[in-house]
């Protein structure tokens, strides 16, 4: 995705930004969520 919406605090408000501002923004890291076919 280019972009997504995550909650902004309260009802019906709403932030658009990138995976990878949202990463900055938290200090989070990605992780694969399965495993390739013969791993």
């Amino acid at each position: 995705f280019s972009t997504i919406l995550v909650s902004a605090g309260r009802r019906g408000l709403d932030i658009e930004l990138s995976p990878n501002d949202l990463k900055k923004l938290t200090g989070a890291s990605f992780v694969p969520l399965r495993q390739q076919e013969g791993e």
